[in-house]
Protein backbone atom coordinates (compact mmCIF):
# COMPACT_ATOMS: atom_id res chain seq x y z
CA UNK A 1 0.00 0.00 0.00
CA UNK A 2 1.15 3.52 -0.80
CA UNK A 3 0.37 6.85 0.85
CA UNK A 4 1.79 10.24 0.04
CA UNK A 5 1.93 13.66 1.67
CA UNK A 6 3.64 16.40 -0.28
CA UNK A 7 6.93 15.11 -1.65
CA UNK A 8 7.14 12.31 0.91
CA UNK A 9 5.98 8.85 -0.14
CA UNK A 10 5.27 5.93 2.19
CA UNK A 11 5.21 2.23 1.24
CA UNK A 12 3.73 -0.38 3.55
CA UNK A 13 3.32 -4.16 3.37
CA UNK A 14 1.46 -6.27 5.89
CA UNK A 15 3.45 -9.44 5.33
CA UNK A 16 6.57 -8.89 3.31
CA UNK A 17 9.63 -6.73 2.75
CA UNK A 18 9.40 -3.35 1.12
CA UNK A 19 13.16 -3.22 0.54
CA UNK A 20 14.69 -6.26 -1.13
CA UNK A 21 18.16 -5.43 0.18
CA UNK A 22 17.01 -5.26 3.83
CA UNK A 23 14.93 -8.01 5.46
CA UNK A 24 11.91 -7.39 7.72
CA UNK A 25 11.47 -3.77 6.58
CA UNK A 26 7.70 -3.37 6.40
CA UNK A 27 7.30 0.44 6.25
CA UNK A 28 9.48 2.79 4.23
CA UNK A 29 9.56 6.54 3.80
CA UNK A 30 10.91 7.80 0.49
CA UNK A 31 11.99 11.38 -0.02
CA UNK A 32 14.46 12.67 -2.62
CA UNK A 33 14.89 9.06 -3.84
CA UNK A 34 16.37 7.97 -0.50
CA UNK A 35 14.42 5.17 1.25
CA UNK A 36 14.30 5.32 5.01
CA UNK A 37 13.09 2.42 7.15
CA UNK A 38 10.35 3.38 9.61
CA UNK A 39 9.96 -0.01 11.28
CA UNK A 40 10.54 -3.75 11.14
CA UNK A 41 7.96 -6.51 10.97
CA UNK A 42 9.79 -8.58 13.61
CA UNK A 43 9.61 -5.71 16.08
CA UNK A 44 5.90 -5.02 16.18
CA UNK A 45 3.62 -4.10 19.06
CA UNK A 46 -0.04 -5.01 18.51
CA UNK A 47 -3.04 -3.53 20.30
CA UNK A 48 -6.62 -4.17 19.28
CA UNK A 49 -10.24 -3.71 20.21
CA UNK A 50 -13.49 -4.79 18.62
CA UNK A 51 -13.33 -2.58 15.52
CA UNK A 52 -9.70 -1.52 15.23
CA UNK A 53 -6.11 -2.70 15.49
CA UNK A 54 -3.01 -0.62 16.17
CA UNK A 55 0.37 -1.82 14.85
CA UNK A 56 3.47 -0.05 16.16
CA UNK A 57 6.60 -0.84 14.16
CA UNK A 58 9.93 -0.32 15.93
CA UNK A 59 13.57 -0.56 14.91
CA UNK A 60 13.63 1.89 12.00
CA UNK A 61 16.63 3.94 10.86
CA UNK A 62 18.04 6.39 13.39
CA UNK A 63 17.25 10.07 13.15
CA UNK A 64 20.03 12.53 12.36
CA UNK A 65 20.21 15.62 14.52
CA UNK A 66 16.55 15.36 15.54
CA UNK A 67 14.27 13.38 17.84
CA UNK A 68 17.26 12.58 20.06
CA UNK A 69 18.87 10.52 17.29
CA UNK A 70 16.70 7.58 18.36
CA UNK A 71 15.49 4.88 16.00
CA UNK A 72 12.40 5.62 13.99
CA UNK A 73 9.02 4.09 14.69
CA UNK A 74 5.60 4.32 13.06
CA UNK A 75 2.00 3.58 13.97
CA UNK A 76 -0.53 1.96 11.62
CA UNK A 77 -4.15 2.13 12.76
CA UNK A 78 -6.37 -0.41 10.96
CA UNK A 79 -10.04 0.57 11.17
CA UNK A 80 -13.03 -1.61 10.37
CA UNK A 81 -14.74 -0.73 7.11
CA UNK A 82 -17.21 -3.34 5.82
CA UNK A 83 -17.23 -1.80 2.34
CA UNK A 84 -13.47 -2.01 1.84
CA UNK A 85 -12.47 -5.22 0.06
CA UNK A 86 -9.09 -3.74 -0.87
CA UNK A 87 -7.23 -1.91 1.92
CA UNK A 88 -6.36 1.75 1.47
CA UNK A 89 -3.83 3.76 3.49
CA UNK A 90 -3.63 7.46 4.28
CA UNK A 91 -1.33 9.62 6.41
CA UNK A 92 -2.89 10.77 9.66
CA UNK A 93 -3.22 14.54 9.96
CA UNK A 94 -0.66 16.19 12.24
CA UNK A 95 -1.29 19.93 12.14
CA UNK A 96 0.46 20.46 15.50
CA UNK A 97 3.57 18.54 14.47
CA UNK A 98 3.40 16.13 17.41
CA UNK A 99 4.08 13.07 15.26
CA UNK A 100 7.26 14.15 13.49
CA UNK A 101 9.25 11.46 15.28
CA UNK A 102 6.63 8.72 14.88
CA UNK A 103 4.37 9.18 11.83
CA UNK A 104 0.95 7.54 11.98
CA UNK A 105 -1.18 6.07 9.23
CA UNK A 106 -4.78 4.93 8.85
CA UNK A 107 -5.71 1.77 6.96
CA UNK A 108 -9.37 0.99 6.28
CA UNK A 109 -10.34 -2.62 5.66
CA UNK A 110 -12.94 -5.17 6.71
CA UNK A 111 -10.35 -7.66 7.97
CA UNK A 112 -10.65 -6.28 11.52
CA UNK A 113 -14.44 -6.12 11.51
CA UNK A 114 -16.16 -8.36 14.00
CA UNK A 115 -18.23 -10.93 12.19
CA UNK A 116 -21.77 -10.97 13.56
CA UNK A 117 -24.98 -12.61 12.50
CA UNK A 118 -25.70 -15.93 10.86
CA UNK A 119 -23.60 -17.48 8.15
CA UNK A 120 -24.83 -18.19 4.65
CA UNK A 121 -25.23 -21.94 5.13
CA UNK A 122 -27.07 -21.43 8.40
CA UNK A 123 -29.55 -19.08 6.72
CA UNK A 124 -30.01 -21.55 3.85
CA UNK A 125 -30.66 -24.42 6.30
CA UNK A 126 -33.21 -22.32 8.22
CA UNK A 127 -35.03 -21.40 4.98
CA UNK A 128 -35.18 -25.07 3.93
CA UNK A 129 -36.50 -26.18 7.33
CA UNK A 130 -39.12 -23.41 7.45
CA UNK A 131 -40.23 -24.25 3.91
CA UNK A 132 -40.63 -27.95 4.68
CA UNK A 133 -42.38 -27.20 7.95
CA UNK A 134 -44.86 -24.86 6.30
CA UNK A 135 -45.42 -27.35 3.49
CA UNK A 136 -46.35 -30.18 5.88
CA UNK A 137 -48.37 -28.04 8.29
CA UNK A 138 -50.50 -26.29 5.67
CA UNK A 139 -50.83 -29.47 3.62
CA UNK A 140 -52.00 -31.35 6.70
CA UNK A 141 -54.55 -28.68 7.60
CA UNK A 142 -55.84 -28.46 4.03
CA UNK A 143 -56.33 -32.22 3.67
CA UNK A 144 -57.95 -32.57 7.09
CA UNK A 145 -60.20 -29.51 7.14
CA UNK A 146 -61.07 -29.15 3.46
CA UNK A 147 -60.81 -32.70 2.09
CA UNK A 148 -61.86 -34.45 5.28
CA UNK A 149 -58.86 -36.78 5.26
CA UNK A 150 -58.10 -39.06 8.20
CA UNK A 151 -55.09 -41.03 9.38
CA UNK A 152 -52.19 -41.27 6.97
CA UNK A 153 -54.34 -39.64 4.28
CA UNK A 154 -53.59 -36.32 6.01
CA UNK A 155 -49.96 -36.49 4.85
CA UNK A 156 -49.54 -34.20 1.82
CA UNK A 157 -48.33 -36.08 -1.28
CA UNK A 158 -48.14 -39.23 0.78
CA UNK A 159 -47.52 -41.45 -2.28
CA UNK A 160 -44.32 -39.59 -3.03
CA UNK A 161 -43.11 -39.74 0.58
CA UNK A 162 -43.96 -43.44 0.83
CA UNK A 163 -41.90 -44.03 -2.30
CA UNK A 164 -39.02 -42.05 -0.80
CA UNK A 165 -39.24 -44.09 2.38
CA UNK A 166 -39.22 -47.35 0.40
CA UNK A 167 -36.16 -46.21 -1.54
CA UNK A 168 -34.35 -45.33 1.69
CA UNK A 169 -35.30 -48.72 3.15
CA UNK A 170 -33.98 -50.47 0.04
CA UNK A 171 -30.75 -48.51 0.31
CA UNK A 172 -30.33 -49.46 3.96
CA UNK A 173 -31.10 -53.06 3.10
CA UNK A 174 -28.47 -53.08 0.34
CA UNK A 175 -25.86 -51.70 2.76
CA UNK A 176 -26.65 -53.57 5.96
CA UNK A 177 -28.06 -56.82 4.48
CA UNK A 178 -25.27 -57.65 2.11
CA UNK A 179 -25.86 -61.36 2.65
CA UNK A 180 -29.07 -61.01 0.66
CA UNK A 181 -28.19 -58.34 -1.90
CA UNK A 182 -24.55 -59.28 -2.49
CA UNK A 183 -25.02 -63.03 -2.81
CA UNK A 184 -23.12 -63.82 0.40
CA UNK A 185 -23.82 -66.38 3.04
CA UNK A 186 -22.68 -69.90 3.82
CA UNK A 187 -23.15 -72.77 1.42
CA UNK A 188 -26.08 -75.00 2.17
CA UNK A 189 -27.30 -78.30 0.80
CA UNK A 190 -26.20 -78.78 -2.79
CA UNK A 191 -23.92 -75.77 -2.64
CA UNK A 192 -26.83 -73.29 -2.53
CA UNK A 193 -26.06 -70.24 -0.41
CA UNK A 194 -27.97 -69.83 2.79
CA UNK A 195 -28.29 -66.75 4.92
CA UNK A 196 -28.11 -66.51 8.66
CA UNK A 197 -30.70 -63.77 8.78
CA UNK A 198 -32.66 -63.59 5.55
CA UNK A 199 -35.02 -60.75 4.86
CA UNK A 200 -38.13 -61.73 2.94
CA UNK A 201 -39.37 -58.20 2.46
CA UNK A 202 -42.68 -59.06 4.15
CA UNK A 203 -43.96 -56.89 6.94
CA UNK A 204 -47.34 -57.35 8.66
CA UNK A 205 -47.34 -53.63 9.34
CA UNK A 206 -47.48 -52.96 5.61
CA UNK A 207 -50.52 -55.27 5.24
CA UNK A 208 -52.25 -53.51 8.13
CA UNK A 209 -51.52 -50.15 6.54
CA UNK A 210 -52.99 -51.30 3.23
CA UNK A 211 -56.14 -52.54 4.96
CA UNK A 212 -56.55 -49.21 6.73
CA UNK A 213 -56.22 -47.34 3.46
CA UNK A 214 -58.73 -49.61 1.72
CA UNK A 215 -61.27 -49.33 4.57
CA UNK A 216 -61.35 -45.67 5.60
CA UNK A 217 -64.72 -46.04 7.34
CA UNK A 218 -63.79 -49.13 9.39
CA UNK A 219 -63.15 -47.12 12.54
CA UNK A 220 -66.40 -45.22 12.16
CA UNK A 221 -68.30 -48.51 11.83
CA UNK A 222 -66.73 -49.88 14.99
CA UNK A 223 -67.63 -46.78 16.97
CA UNK A 224 -71.20 -46.54 15.71
CA UNK A 225 -73.96 -48.01 18.01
Amino acid sequence: MVAQRGKTKYNFKFCGNVMDSRPNVTLVQSENSKPISLGLSNRTVVRSEEYWMMLTFLGGDNFTNECGNESRKAHVLIICDHKKKTPSMSVMNDDLGTMNCSPSFIVRHRVVCTQKGLGGWTIFFIIVMVTFGGYFIFGFLYLRLVKGAKGVEQIPNRTFWFRVGNMMADGCGAVFRCDRYCGGGEAGVGGAPTTSSSYSGYSPIEDRLVQDLQEPDRDSALLSP
